[in-house]
């Protein structure tokens, strides 16, 4: 028996049961949610960690595989990822659909404290990143010296940090920026053992004068009529040559 003639015998049922498809369709739609950008992509979290002067190998070896372990572990979890070059490991964690990214981010910031202590103590704190389509990086720069160039690592670093993340800051619809890689400048002072016993001092008493005797600090604030004035005490030392003008310890005779 074909549609017609069942609607001809029965004519009231079948208009019912298409009257009843098209309210219910017309309630579903009115209720379905709405969003401007959705993610129908599944929630995944990436994890930057950054070993100063290490290798790809090393990388792989001592930073990507134990996080690609633990965090395997997590719950939900579909599938995890590394690509590691020289000084940088990014691990990129996939989960279900059921998984929100906050809960994924607190998942994943968790499994990476249980294992900190495990990774090389020389490794910059790691950084996580959502990632889905509203976060998705539109594009990603590479910066490093020319061959040639009297710049180093650290002041590509430097470079990027400032002046060309500003710019890129400045360019309409940019949202944000990131920097990572590269190098930071520090210094290393030795100690000499027959200095330090010679003039009675530790390695406290270095250290406690490096740390006093480097800092800006605070000294209160000047309200006039029109304008107000703060007050500091610029004692950062940004230069090696300032740094040999500490004043480690005094004779008490003197």
């Amino acid at each position: 028996m074909s549609f017609v003639e069942r609607y001809i015998r029965s004519p009231h049922l079948i208009s019912a049961i298409l009257i009843l498809g098209v309210v219910l369709g017309f309630l579903s739609f009115k209720r379905m949610p709405l969003n401007l950008f959705p993610d129908v992509n599944y929630p995944k979290i990436a994890v930057i960690i950054v070993w100063p002067g290490a290798s790809a190998e090393d990388m792989e070896d001592k930073i990507a595989r134990p996080v690609e372990k633990e965090i395997a572990t997590l719950d939900l979890v579909r599938k995890v990822k590394s690509s590691c070059r020289d000084q940088v490991s990014a691990i990129t964690a996939e989960f279900e659909y059921k998984k929100s990214l906050d809960s994924a981010e607190v998942d994943v910031s968790a499994a990476l404290n249980r294992i900190i202590t495990s990774l090389p103590r020389d490794i910059f704190p790691p950084r996580i990143f959502r990632i889905s389509d509203a976060t998705m990086p539109v594009c990603t720069l590479a910066v490093y010296p020319k061959r040639g160039s009297h710049l180093d690592l650290a002041k590509v670093r430097q470079i990027a940090d400032n002046e060309l993340k500003e710019a890129l800051l400045n360019i309409p619809d940019v949202a944000d920026v990131e920097v990572f890689g590269g190098y930071f400048p520090e210094l290393r002072i030795v100690i000499s053992r027959d200095k330090l016993y010679r003039y009675g001092l530790d390695l406290s008493d270095i250290a406690a004068a490096i740390y006093t005797q480097n800092l800006n600090i605070p000294a209160g604030m000047i309200i006039r009529n029109k304008d107000q004035v703060l007050i500091k005490v610029s004692g950062e030392r940004l230069e090696k040559r300032a740094l040999e003008d500490l004043v480690v310890g005094k004779d008490a005779a003197g």
